[in-house]
């Protein structure tokens, strides 16, 4: 399939760019600009800063559009709401949104952004058992995923994310995510396990009263097992339910639905049942996660990043540049 758009002539300009304009997102004065921006301005007006960024970044991800273009070929049956392109386009501009956020990480609570991030159905600090039993809240990577960990801890909930390695973006700006755990009280608890001690400092952090956040999607391919969601495999790692049954942790999945300009709703499904977790294969479990995270995706389907497209399409992944 060819392309009208320009990309030799778009790609070309984002790199007469200025090196230091196209990466101002790394700048301490820029983000102190976002925080003013957001006390005096509200959060709404954050959308109008990440269009710019999103921009310059679009202009560098265009030579990944074909990619993209064969990965959602590779799903037919699907009515796509975007064209390729503005999928594109909107990936990338969740993403810098929720990097803004993530400034905005000390001032969650406030009614302005509390009325931003909804919250929807079973919230592990809502569930009869919070507090009897650890939680593992699993996801894909859905546009805004990163907002789980912050949100729950701006509940105070002590929740960590398992990651393959901890994300740029937590190292600029450090002080304010200290600034936050002070405020929600969780000083000296961590955001992430990473590295070869992760499952290992997973285990014991999963006591009553914390949560761990995981993707399904995430780790090496090779290592992932199919789960059949109408008609369509969807290759998961099993990780997750393999941990609920060694510390006996309920598993709850959660999307992210992005609802508008720096606005998003995050669903937490039902709790897989008991039953289901105790059986000593985990394909019944997982079964129902797939399940239920692809009904959450399929009434969103914007919301889907390279990441879950690929887990529906292993045998694309490394064909294409991102």
């Amino acid at each position: 399939m060819q392309l009208s758009t320009p990309l030799p002539f778009l790609t070309r300009l984002y790199y007469r760019i200025p090196k230091g304009l196209r990466e101002m997102k790394d700048f301490k004065s820029w983000i102190a600009s976002v925080r003013r921006t957001d006390q005096f301005l509200g959060p709404g007006f954050l959308f109008w800063i990440t269009v710019p960024i999103a921009s310059l970044d679009f202009c560098k991800m265009l030579p990944a559009l074909t990619y993209l273009e064969q990965l959602r070929r590779a799903m037919p049956n699907l009515v796509w709401p975007l064209s390729p392109l503005r999928h594109l386009f909107y990936m990338i501009r969740a993403w810098q949104e929720c990097l803004v956020i993530g400034v905005s990480y000390d001032r969650l609570r406030r009614a302005s952004w509390v009325k931003r991030i909804k919250i929807q159905g079973f919230c592990p600090d809502t569930l009869p058992e919070w507090g009897k039993k650890p939680v593992i809240v699993t996801f894909l990577h859905s546009a805004g995923y990163t907002l789980l960990r912050s949100t729950l801890r701006a509940r105070g909930i002590p929740a960590v994310t398992q990651v393959m390695a901890v994300p740029e973006y937590f190292w600029y700006h450090p002080e304010i995510y200290e600034a936050g755990d002070r405020m929600y009280r969780l000083t000296g608890v961590p955001h992430f396990f990473t590295g070869p001690n992760a499952v290992r400092e997973a285990v014991r952090w999963l006591v009553p009263g914390h949560v761990l956040i995981m993707a399904l999607d995430g780790g090496a391919m090779e290592k992932r097992l199919a789960y059949d969601v109408e008609g369509r495999g969807l290759y998961l790692n099993n990780g997750a339910v393999r941990l609920a049954q060694k510390t006996g942790a309920m598993v709850v999945p959660a999307t992210v639905h992005r609802t508008g300009r720096c606005a998003y709703e995050i669903h937490f499904g039902s709790p897989v049942p008991e039953n289901l977790l105790q059986e000593a294969d985990a394909e019944a479990a997982m079964t129902h996660l797939a399940k239920s995270h692809w009904r959450e995706l399929e009434s969103d389907l914007n919301a889907m990043t390279w990441t879950t497209l690929e887990a529906f399409s292993p045998s694309l992944v490394g064909t294409g540049v991102i």
